[in-house]
């Protein structure tokens, strides 16, 4: 600190160290090199029989001295503390150091210096770390530093300057009961800038047979400080017990292996020395009359099974890391240039990217697998969303190509622009541990052979994401019978500049599919301000132009607030989708004029509709919402023994042959009812029909009439009669819908 030597600043911390009423003594002493270090003596509470032997079992004194050493940057850095050399290394949380070197207990569930640094004042930083030091080492007189409660703790690897990159899940499935070695490829770099060397070693998820005829198994290329090249990393696994049940290792071993011999004394202790000296045998014997003259790192991981699950995992195997180096010389006489004594290395186990790793890191449930139509901003986005949440994206599909202009919202950045989105989009998602089909041609073309669906939603798929917002693609994706195929239909689609947007989330069954729940949102009463997003012409839909003509173009809005809303209906898609409903689902969010805090969100849950065929047409169906079927029924109730009926609102699909109900306007005041007939009035009624023309953003239209019959009769004469004339009064289609106590009939003579 300015102002002070170090030996002053010493002799000040130990004075501060001295406050803490379990510090006994402390001083100030010099290392090897003349520098001040700070000896303390630290008291350990321990039950009365550890206590009156002066130890506990497993070799803690009650009075232990700690040596810190004191950074040449304090107070931007903690002081680091070392126990006494003959200190009980077999326990968790103790730093992985060789035994040339004193141990160091890990003291902080992260970065010791960001903890230290966590406070205003260094004088209490140094208290709280004593604090940590007083608990960690009651703890490990008393065997407390692991319990099942809180799950294993492996072994440390923090600062550890070397790495092995590898999918830990995959390593994890090689485990068998009965033990043995499996070899997989990979690569290494390894940097001599250092005293010490670095090492980068990376694994593949695949086994490689240690065969001499496959030369580039092993691979060596030097450049200048650096050398690089193939390399294998070996998994090992203990053998079963002589009583046939899996080896479980209960203790900790001293984490201080520094050579090849202390690698085999560690495979002895976990009873896998055969496996050891088999790899050994077989790298020699893959190097027979052949030779590199560069030394080749060779990763080694122990798979050991612990009694219980390791700390924040779902798993009881450990995978404990480490590096030794082979060199295959033209002269060598070993294949380990120092035999027993060459050099061996811990190393940090750094999970490559996969799928359960993302899950994990995300705290989600798997994903389902889902199959991506439309590879635009939206599209893309939804697709990393999940990719990076652990889900397989199992195809992309797009036609277009990728633009300058999509640079603005796209999920993907290019400098060569021209290709095809949905092969970009499964390009980069490759780094995602992701392998898609791909479909880059018309998708309505492709959804109408059994090739195309085949590409565009490939077997296993368990959802299929439209981000097209093509009403071609949504009416092609109801027309795709659900025994047809195992995937539930999502859509998520933006509007009013970004402004809105909103997800549509078929039934399991595909009842209600997605065109039900367009139409039952059109019914839904929403908002002004909502309305004007989604309906005003000169707004909702506005168009900008981004090329020359009229071959191109997109709505306005951010890449944040494009972001916001698609991550946003992603995630509630996840969530509905994994509950157990059987019923459809509608979400609706906009935001709420200038505040950009303010997004409403609405989530509306449809029933399945009621499909009915209709006679008179050519294999045309009427679908009627639960709520109309209710608000029906509703009204026949309160006219027993009379007939009443009404006008149905809802769209029509002439691709899909199919009149959607979605909503009804009450008859007209001169209506006539009565027991043999019911007549609809006129009075207003074009006004109203009109008004919740206007009502649904002139989405939803007059389709015909309701009425009632008091007894279980279907459509009469005069009913055909009725249809026939509401064909001459209306722009087809027009249907009559007849509701009898039990059953609903449609019949209609204009489609």
């Amino acid at each position: 600190m300015p102002g002070k030597t170090s030996a002053e600043l010493a002799e000040a911390i130990v004075q501060i160290l001295l406050i803490h009423p379990e510090v006994c003594d402390g001083r100030v002493v010099s290392d090897s090199s003349g520098e001040p270090e700070i000896q303390i003596l630290v008291n350990v509470e321990m039950p009365l029989p550890m206590k009156a032997k002066g130890q506990s079992p497993n070799g803690v004194k009650t009075k232990e001295p700690v040596t810190a050493k004191l950074p040449q940057n304090y107070p931007w850095k903690s002081p680091r503390f070392n126990l006494r050399d003959d200190f009980p290394r077999n326990l968790p949380h103790l730093q992985p150091i060789g035994k040339s070197f004193p141990p160091q207990p890990c003291l902080v569930d992260g970065h010791q210096d960001e903890f230290f640094r966590q406070f205003d004042l260094h004088e209490n930083g140094l208290l709280q770390l004593i604090d940590q030091l007083v608990a960690w080492l009651e703890k490990a007189a008393t065997g407390q530093l692991n319990n099942a409660a809180h799950g294993w703790e492996p072994v440390l690897r923090a600062g550890v300057s070397n790495s092995i990159t590898l999918n830990a899940a995959y390593c994890r499935q090689l485990v068998r009961p009965s033990g043995g070695i499996s070899i997989l490829s990979g690569r290494y770099l390894k940097s001599s800038k250092a005293d010490e060397p670095q090492f980068f070693l990376s694994a593949d998820a695949n086994k490689v047979p240690l065969k001499k005829d496959k030369t580039d198994i092993f691979t060596a290329r030097a450049t200048g400080d650096y050398s690089s090249g193939n390399t294998v990393v070996a998994v090992v696994s203990p053998p079963k017990l002589p009583t046939g049940k899996p080896r479980l290792e209960s203790g900790h071993y001293a984490e201080d292996i520094e050579n090849f011999s202390d690698i085999l004394a560690r495979s002895d202790q976990l009873g896998c020395h055969a496996s050891i000296q088999s790899l050994l045998t077989n790298i020699s014997s893959y190097f027979d009359k052949a030779y590199l003259n560069q030394r080749v790192p060779v990763g080694l991981i122990f798979c050991v099974r612990r009694p219980f699950k390791l700390a924040g995992m779902e798993t009881d195997i450990e995978l404990i890391p480490y590096i030794f180096e082979i060199f295959p010389s033209d002269e060598r006489k070993s294949i380990l240039e120092g035999g027993g004594s060459s050099k061996a290395y811990p190393a940090a186990q750094i999970d490559a990217i996969s799928k359960e790793l993302l899950c994990s890191v995300s705290g989600t449930k798997m994903p389902p697998r889902t199959a991506i139509l439309g590879c635009g901003s939206v599209g893309s986005k939804a697709a990393f969303h999940l990719a990076r949440t652990g889900g397989t994206i199992t195809s992309v599909s797009d036609s277009d190509y990728f633009g300058a202009h999509n640079m603005a919202r796209h999920a993907l950045v290019r400098d060569d622009l021209g290709g095809q989105k949905a092969n970009e989009i499964a390009k980069e998602l490759a780094t995602l541990d992701q392998t898609p089909l791909t479909y880059a041609a018309d998708i309505l073309t492709g959804l109408s052979t059994d090739d195309g669906r085949k590409t565009i939603v490939p077997p296993k798929t368990q959802l299929i994401l439209n981000t097209t917002a093509s009403l071609g693609v949504r009416e092609a994706l109801c027309r795709w019978k659900p025994k047809f195929r195992k995937a539930r239909i999502s859509e998520i689609a933006l509007f009013g500049h970004g402004e809105a947007g909103i997800m549509l989330l078929e039934a399991p069954e595909g009842n209600p599919n997605l065109c039900d729940l367009m139409a039952s949102f059109h019914s839904e009463k929403i908002s002004p301000a909502a309305f004007k997003l989604l309906h005003d012409r000169e707004f909702g839909l506005t168009e900008v132009q981004i090329g020359q003509g009229c071959h191109s173009a997109s709505m306005p809005m951010s890449d944040m607030r494009l972001s916001t809303l698609t991550a946003t209906m992603v995630e509630e898609l996840l969530e509905l989708n994994g509950s157990s409903t059987n019923e459809g689902k509608i979400v609706f969010g906009f935001r709420n004029g200038s505040d950009r805090l303010n997004t409403k969100w609405a989530t509306w849950t449809v029933p399945a509709f009621e499909v009915i065929p209709i006679a008179g047409s050519d294999e045309w169906t009427l679908r009627v919402s639960k709520a109309v079927l209710e608000r029906i029924r509703t009204e026949m109730e309160a006219c027993p023994g009379i007939e009443t009926g009404g006008v149905i609102v809802g769209t029509c699909s002439a691709r899909l042959r199919t009149i959607c109900v979605v909503d009804t306007i009450p008859a007209p005041e001169d209506s006539e009812r009565s027991a043999a007939k019911f007549v609809l009035g006129k009075k207003g009624l074009k006004k109203a029909i009109e008004r919740r023309f206007q009502e649904s953003g002139e989405k939803l239209l007059d389709l015909g009439t309701w009425h009632s019959h008091v007894v279980e009769v279907g459509p009469s004469s005069l009913d055909w009669t009725t249809a026939a004339d509401l064909a001459k009064g209306r722009p087809p289609p027009s249907v009559l819908l007849i509701a009898t106590p039990t059953r609903l009939h449609a019949i209609s003579r204009s489609i």
